[in-house]
């Protein structure tokens, strides 16, 4: 599910940006979660527990203004969308330093909140767009298409990349399931395991091996699943490529 994060003290303005976002999530049927906060320092906690995939956030605030706040998400990370809200364009310029998605002046119509919304939602929805996971004091992006599949260990899970890398991270594999599976490409074939369909090389009913050799194991009774669920992924893959 996407995260979406508003912050701003001007509590007017929260409300209203709020309304807007709200509104256009329920006329275009997209799921996400709202959360609100007035000031920096709040936001920045929230991220560092569970990191937000877009921000709207307010430049002028007390205390850490908006620059700062978006230059401390970037430390964290690189992934997220972020959105200034201003009442002046004269740290328009600034933005761009910190890879801002777009730059509304305040009062934000809904037409504006609504354009920016659509068009960060689609880079977060791309194939190149990937999951963001806690990566020692930070946090890291990894695409979708280069996830193999994903073991778990007790209350960590093991992300393993198509380049022979991997990634350990303090999650336990329920956490991560409504981000992944609602993505047709991965299927979770056991309580331990999710795996990528485009990274498959062989399967039949108790075991997968995947394109870089490692082999993933089937559930008792879901090897009739994962057959269903392949041939239809890969059906449908067919067809866009001969769109």
């Amino acid at each position: 599910m996407i995260r979406i994060a508003l912050c701003d003290d001007d509590a007017r303005c929260l409300r209203d940006t709020q309304r807007f976002i709200t509104t256009w999530l329920s006329t275009n049927n997209v799921h996400a979660e709202v959360s609100t906060f007035s000031d920096g320092d709040l936001l920045l906690c929230a991220f560092q527990a569970k990191p937000f995939d877009i921000i709207f956030l307010d430049i002028v605030m007390p205390l850490l203004n908006g620059i700062d706040t978006a230059q401390d998400l970037r430390s964290m990370s690189t992934a997220c969308k972020i959105v200034f809200l201003s009442s002046s364009k004269d740290f328009a310029v600034e933005s761009y330093t910190v890879k801002a998605s777009n730059y509304l002046v305040k009062p934000p119509s809904f037409e504006h909140i609504s354009a920016a919304l659509e068009e960060c939602i689609a880079d977060v929805e791309s194939e190149d767009y990937g999951i963001i996971v806690k990566a020692g004091n930070g946090f890291q992006q990894l695409p979708l298409k280069n996830i193999e599949y994903i073991e778990a260990h007790n209350k960590h899970v093991k992300f393993y990349m198509d380049d022979a890398r991997s990634f350990e991270v303090p999650e336990p594999l329920c956490a991560l399931e409504a981000q992944l599976l609602t993505q047709e490409r991965f299927f979770k074939t056991h309580r331990s395991y999710i795996v990528s369909i485009p990274h498959v090389d062989f399967f039949d009913m108790t075991k997968i091996i995947t394109k870089s050799g490692n082999a993933v194991h089937i559930a008792r009774g879901m090897g009739k699943q994962f057959h269903d669920a392949y041939f239809s992924y890969m059906f449908q893959l067919e067809k866009c490529l001969k769109c």
